[in-house]
């Protein structure tokens, strides 16, 4: 298993996406979550909140979303950020909550 880890650590720094893949691995290995939309690791990126309502007249939630994409709305992919929570347990109606947050979200920041 260290040798594998080795591995893949030392093959992200010959590509042309290297720091990146080397921090998502030893987030990985560290059992850190990953933004839904890109996939990146907690264990180095910071992130915000997209809110969205779960039920009728109950409170609001929050879907943590990495800064990065935050900031890029139009990287937002609705549809995976979806079924990427869904992959990760998430009830469906609450997945299907958040994938309309997020077209909001892109909307409005469109709009400005």
């Amino acid at each position: 298993m260290v040798i594998s880890i080795i591995l893949v650590l030392l093959t992200g720094f010959f590509t042309f996406d290297g720091p990146r893949i080397t921090k998502n691995a030893m987030g990985s290995f560290l059992g850190y979550g990953t933004c839904p939309n890109c996939n990146d690791n907690w264990w180095w990126k910071s992130y915000g909140d997209i809110f969205f309502e779960q039920m009728q007249g109950e409170t609001q939630s929050g879907v943590m979303i990495c800064n990065h994409c935050l900031s890029n709305a139009d990287s937002l992919n609705p549809k995976k950020i979806e079924q990427s929570l869904i992959a990760s347990k998430w009830e469906q109606e609450k997945a299907a909550s958040v994938r309309k947050a997020v077209e909001d979200y892109i909307k409005k920041r469109q709009k400005n």
